[in-house]
């Protein structure tokens, strides 16, 4: 099922800009992260994709806990499109799909495994499925204040 809010204030919203200031992510020292290196849309379906990939890699790879893989980006923007073959005007079309804005920098998803190597085959299987580069980040290259 793909994600999107149970609830929103108003139905339909703005297309919007993406800036391209880096964001820093807070990184927790404990885990594996993977982060966005570009700004970009990620809608419901890339996220979908690839957090289906992930858990089956996951799963395949012998681990049972449910809190391997956290999900740190929701989509909650709507988008909506207008139906083929309709003519100009009369208002703005239906929401078709949702999606979230990410900028540089942001953390996408954290992975609490052990095993270095699946964690770098679980990082492909998403860097596969995702519209945008992105960067696995250990949590030996995290410096802790």
């Amino acid at each position: 099922m793909l994600l999107k809010p149970k609830k929103t204030k108003f139905t339909k919203a703005q297309k919007g800009r993406i800036s391209y200031t880096y964001r820093s992510a807070k990184l927790d020292p404990t885990v594996y992260s993977i982060v966005a290196l570009e700004p970009s849309r990620i809608t419901a379906s890339h996220l979908y994709a690839s957090e289906l990939a992930m858990k089956r890699k996951i799963r395949m790879g012998g681990v049972k806990s449910k809190n391997a893989l956290n999900i740190k980006i929701f989509p909650h923007i709507p988008v909506t499109k207008k139906p083929i073959e309709v003519r100009m005007g009369k208002g703005k079309g239906k929401v078709d799909h949702w999606m979230t804005r990410v900028k540089t920098g942001s953390l996408l998803f954290t992975l609490n495994l052990d095993n270095p190597l699946l964690v770098h085959s679980v990082w492909r299987l998403a860097d596969a499925k995702l519209p945008i580069k992105t960067k696995l980040i250990a949590p030996t290259q995290i410096k802790s204040d």
